[in-house]
């Protein structure tokens, strides 16, 4: 096994192919939205748009089970230990599997279409959407062990290269008449494909982690489930209150409202982007750290760098957005700045709660960031509605960036996990030198 790379090449390798599947992501939203309008007109946009979010929500069956594994695996690569190592993929594979094997028998009963806010004639879309996301799911399983040593950046290309891939593909399939559900299928499809490539072309084949199967029992799926939980929990939070919006925006103004909203959200991933590259990194560099000099050191890599570019970032938007979305697709893009601002907000909200997780499970605060993310989430939740039935978008993505504000019990705990007092721990990183953050604290702490 490969030693880890230090956290600023880490997070320099992250950035930079991270950066290249945002820019897939963008000219595939970019060259492919006005061709789908066109096509499908708003409503048929409205559910792709809808099967979109379905993925990503559909993403929290993962169940905790992926950052888990990364955790782990942070020990047994360090360690050596490859009967461990094996056995952690293996245990890992069987129960999303598993749960996913469930959760598409359930789809295909119907149970499951009117919790995602889909209809009787809508099943073949949610079908296509649910069996090509477990197999994205599992797929990106197979790759976590490179995440674990630190290299992330390898799948973020692959990540990058099955976008791009995906381009021509949904083009073709969408100009020749055919559907959403079509649609989803060839973007999902080549998603999981670069995943695949990744696994078979990497030494991850030579490691023969099928290996681990011949130990694993049908009660280590429940004991799996179990620890993985507050993991899952997590993830489980973040999506409701970011795609999970959108469904809320449907059920109170439609398809065609949904769509609208799903444009302004993926405009806010281009700042919450440049924190989950971080917070990706944080897990493995926190879990694998051995002393608090080393947790202080990868934190506030990190930290001030998820901080400092999304910063940057949230000001792109909030000059461009509202001249940039007109030109892209008329007058249902006409925004004015006040709500591009509170598109920004909502970003830079978004990608400091996946800092703060992030950093909280690497620590081994993953129990407490959960249940306060949840606390989040329904304020979130409630908030939007209040918002949506008395104010326009620009204040629901307002009142959806405060609640943000509730994970402020878990800080402290990071700060003290840190052994540092809060202004040095989020506030010290900012000022760059030893010399300020000592005066800082002069001024603030008590």
């Amino acid at each position: 096994m490969r030693v880890a790379p230090p956290v600023p090449r880490q997070l320099f390798g992250n950035q930079l192919w991270e950066t290249v599947a945002f820019a897939a992501k963008a000219a595939f939203l970019v060259l492919l939205t006005p061709l789908m309008l066109a096509q499908w007109g708003a409503q048929g946009y409205g559910e792709f748009a809808l099967a979109s979010s379905a993925f990503v929500l559909l993403t929290a069956l993962d169940c905790g089970v992926r950052p888990r594994l990364r955790v782990l695996l942070c020990t047994a690569a360090a360690e050596q230990d490859m009967e461990s190592y094996r056995a952690l993929i293996a245990k890992a594979v069987l129960t999303s599997a598993v749960v996913w094997g469930t959760a598409l028998l359930l789809l295909a009963a119907g149970a499951a279409l009117p919790l995602l806010g889909f209809g009787a004639s809508e099943t073949r879309l949610i079908a296509v959407t649910a069996g090509m996301t477990a197999l994205v799911s599992i797929s990106g399983l197979l790759v976590e062990p490179l995440a674990a040593r630190g290299r992330i950046s390898d799948f973020k290309l692959a990540g990058a290269a099955g976008s791009f891939l995906a381009l021509p593909v949904v083009y073709f399939f969408v100009r020749s008449g055919y559907g959403p559900a079509t649609a989803i299928g060839a973007w999902l499809g080549c998603l999981a494909a670069s995943n695949f490539t990744l696994f078979g072309s990497s030494q991850l084949l030579g490691e023969r982690f099928w290996l681990g199967f011949r130990g694993v029992r049908a009660r280590d799926v429940a004991v799996t489930l179990k620890e993985s939980f507050w993991f899952g929990l997590i993830n489980f939070t973040w999506l409701t209150k970011t795609h999970g919006l959108t469904f809320l925006v449907s059920q109170a103004s439609g398809a065609a409202a949904a769509g609208t909203f799903f444009i302004l959200l993926r405009l806010s991933e281009v700042v919450g982007t440049l924190c989950t590259v971080s917070s990706d990194a944080a897990i493995a560099a926190l879990a694998t750290a051995r002393d608090d000099r080393a947790r202080v050191e990868a934190f506030t890599h990190v930290y001030r760098y998820a901080i400092g570019l999304s910063l940057l970032a949230a000001g792109a938007v909030v000059l461009v957005a509202p001249y940039a979305l007109p030109l892209w697709i008329g007058a249902a893009g006409i925004i004015s700045v006040g709500t591009a601002a509170s598109v920004a907000c909502f970003g830079f909200a978004s990608g400091l709660n996946r800092i703060i997780t992030g950093v909280a499970t690497g620590l081994g605060l993953a129990r407490s960031a959960s249940r306060w993310g949840v606390v989040e989430a329904v304020v979130t939740l409630v908030s939007v509605a209040i918002a949506l039935r008395l104010a326009g978008l620009a204040a629901t993505f307002v009142c959806a960036s405060l609640a943000v504000g509730m994970l402020l019990p878990v800080t402290l705990q990071i700060r003290r996990r840190l052994n540092r007092t809060f202004s040095e721990t989020w506030l010290g990183p900012m000022l760059g030198n030893p010399t300020a953050i000592s005066a800082f604290r002069a001024r603030t702490d008590p």
